[in-house]
């Protein structure tokens, strides 16, 4: 018990602090379910005890082998497309091979995008999310991308940045896809303006039961190849029991935070006065724990939570030499 190293350790601490019996009380299933609530909330940031901490704990990572990685697709744009005005479907003179659900169309010439609805592989026909608004034209030219991706993996949460290994036009980015808030990527990158390009940004648009959809602000052209973007994330950590006994993922020299915290919850309960001395342990070791983790990401990167002036962070990356062969910048 007083190594805190399996669940059944966790749940025999919690009854002999609550003065409860060993077996046979009234509290046991109750305890189980208390450890497993403070538990996913712990893992989730341990801002439901510290309000100030919104950690991404690196002990909830997957395995490199099991990381998230996927492919953005390239661009299509082969042929042309005849589309009617009010319409909500277009024709289109080469069928893609694959299915183009999901992907946005946009032609040229027109504001507008468009989200694809409905299409089958090898079927020239595809379905519009709305009425087009646009010209009516025969032959338009246009292009098909896909710049959303839905995770496979259940996950608390991805982590950013995400990693590519193709050139970005952002000098200093230097394969980081970063992740921000929706607002501003629709303020900085909107559908009309995002272009064929290796992504910098990426944002969250959907999360339902522990599957993520994300957007890119980029694509790979139809001449390129696919882009491989690779993902860490928080996994979902499984439920905690006593029979088979189960591991907590918390390193143990912290694992009495789930002792406390479920005692509190437990005195909250009985209206019993030590759950304010309970709460204060949990927060304090929830702090420890987060300068913990940060301490080992300060230890692998000089840069972590410094600030730099914007022009310092412009990095060279390659030697320019002008006509006459001067090397500026070597």
């Amino acid at each position: 018990m007083a190594n805190y190293t399996t669940t059944a350790d966790i749940h025999a601490a919690i009854l002999f602090e609550a003065g409860e019996l060993a077996s046979g009380s009234d509290f046991s299933s109750e305890i189980t379910n208390l450890i497993n609530k403070v538990y996913l909330a712990i893992c989730s940031g341990g801002a439901e005890f510290a309000p100030k901490i919104h950690e991404d704990w690196l002990w909830l990572r997957p395995a490199i082998a099991t990381r998230e990685v996927f492919n953005l697709p390239i661009a299509i744009d082969t042929g042309t497309l005849n589309i009617t005005q009010g319409g909500t479907t277009g024709t289109l003179s080469s069928a893609p091979a694959i299915s183009v659900a999901g992907y946005h169309l946009k032609i040229q010439g027109e504001s507008d995008v468009y989200r694809i609805s409905a299409h089958t592989a090898a079927s020239d026909t595809i379905t519009l999310d709305a009425a087009f608004t646009g010209s009516t034209d025969t032959a338009a030219l246009y292009v098909l991308f896909q710049i959303d991706h839905s995770f496979t993996n259940e996950m608390l949460r991805p982590v950013s940045p995400m990693i590519t290994y193709r050139s970005q036009w952002v000098s200093d980015n230097a394969g980081n896809i970063n992740g921000i808030d929706t607002k501003e990527f629709n303020r900085n990158f909107p559908l009309s303006r995002i272009i064929a390009s290796t992504p910098t940004s990426f944002t969250i648009m959907l999360e339902a039961d522990g599957i993520f959809t994300i957007r890119m602000n980029g694509y790979p052209n139809s001449s390129a190849k696919p882009i491989r973007v690779e993902c860490d994330y928080l996994e979902i950590p499984a439920d905690l029991t006593i029979a088979p006994d189960t591991t907590p993922r918390i390193p143990r020299l912290h694992r009495k935070v789930l002792v406390d915290a479920a005692l509190y919850y437990l005195w909250r309960e009985k209206d019993d006065g030590r759950r304010a001395e309970a709460r204060r342990d949990v927060e304090a070791t929830i702090f420890a724990m987060a300068r913990e983790n940060e301490a080992v990401i300060q230890n692998i990167t000089h840069q972590f939570g410094a600030i730099y002036p914007r022009s310092s962070r412009i990095i060279a990356r390659d030697i320019l030499r002008t006509e006459s062969g001067l090397i500026i910048g070597d």
